[in-house]
């Protein structure tokens, strides 16, 4: 159940809309929320940070009602139990309204920086997507991420080599047709392209982990993947293409 909205910022095409979706990040959200301005400032653009509570029991609630009614920059939207990364980035892209999306996790392990490097690249691009250089994950998250990819790409015979990075920056076109479901956001880049999109690749920085442990095990992640994995694959081969020799008739 959606608790509550900040009322949305007026001109969207001057915005750059940062989305978060968290849950029991109620110590990382402060530094990072900090980052994310000293990046703002840096491009001079108009910005909103966008923050979804997805059903936190730390205390992230509490903070982001305070920093919401102390900051013109903030925007909150609290999930009343915790349905999941895709339901609560799904929620969040719905709220945000800037011209340009930036997607990040809210564990700092994502550097809020590399978010120029990202935006630059759609100049020529409409997606521009992370790629961690060298993940600073523990021995067996990397294990099982390597495992997952490679699976990934015999399945859908696709190319990209992150496509789990979070930290991504596309247009607003995109997040207009984006298909969710339970499970998309692991699958933006191969989406994206399937809707003809052009979407990049960029080098990123990876960070460990700082506070907590990763909410996701490598056999409850395989389990779910693998399950996600045939849905998409059925839709790649059975969505729609319009046909190469129509013509309006006038």
């Amino acid at each position: 159940m959606v608790g509550w909205v900040v009322p949305p910022v007026p001109d969207r095409d001057s915005l750059v809309s940062f989305v978060l979706p968290a849950h029991n990040e109620g110590e990382s959200l402060p530094i990072l929320v900090e980052e994310i301005r000293d990046v703002a400032a840096k491009l001079g653009s108009r910005y909103e940070i966008v923050i979804v509570d997805d059903g936190s029991t730390d205390g992230t609630e509490r903070w982001l009602r305070q920093e919401v009614c102390a900051s013109r920059d903030i925007r909150g939207i609290h999930l009343g139990s915790n349905r999941g990364q895709s339901t609560a980035l799904a929620r969040g892209l719905a709220a945000s309204r800037g011209e340009l999306v930036v997607t990040m996790d809210s564990d700092l392990q994502n550097v809020p920086a590399d978010t120029i490097e990202l935006l630059e690249a759609l100049e020529h691009s409409d997606l521009a997507c992370g790629v961690r250089a060298q993940r600073r994950d523990g021995h067996w998250k990397r294990l099982g991420a390597r495992v997952a990819n490679g699976v990934r790409r015999r399945v859908l015979d696709d190319d990209f080599r992150d496509v789990g990075c979070a930290h991504r920056a596309w247009r607003r076109p995109l997040t207009e047709r984006l298909l969710r479901f339970e499970g998309f956001h692991r699958f933006v880049p191969l989406l994206a392209r399937a809707e003809g999109f052009r979407v990049v690749e960029v080098p990123i920085s990876h960070r460990p982990r700082r506070f907590g442990r990763t909410h996701y095990g490598n056999l409850r992640r395989a389990l779910r993947g693998t399950y996600d994995l045939i849905g998409v694959g059925w839709f790649l081969r059975r969505r729609l293409e319009p046909p190469a020799e129509e013509t309006e008739i006038a």
